[in-house]
């Protein structure tokens, strides 16, 4: 299997049985299992809360999300 493999500092989509919200990746490790990657990070909720979690997940279901960019104040 391959597929994208997260960078630390990279905001991803999961997938969707794990969550539908963007994930924050703040490590990145081979998992035990081959073709997936272990991730630790933060979900970022609607409300802009975050949820700290470490995951397994299959690098094929993986995808990156575009950074937002917020305007000067």
């Amino acid at each position: 299997m391959t597929g994208y493999r997260p960078r630390v500092g990279d905001l991803i989509a999961l997938p969707t049985y794990v969550s539908d919200r963007p994930y924050r990746v703040l490590s990145v490790s081979d998992s035990r299992t081959l073709g997936w990657v272990h991730l630790g990070g933060y979900l970022i909720h609607a409300d802009l809360t975050q949820w700290h979690c470490d995951q397994d997940v299959p690098l094929d279901q993986l995808r990156k999300l575009p950074d937002p960019i917020w305007p000067d104040p």
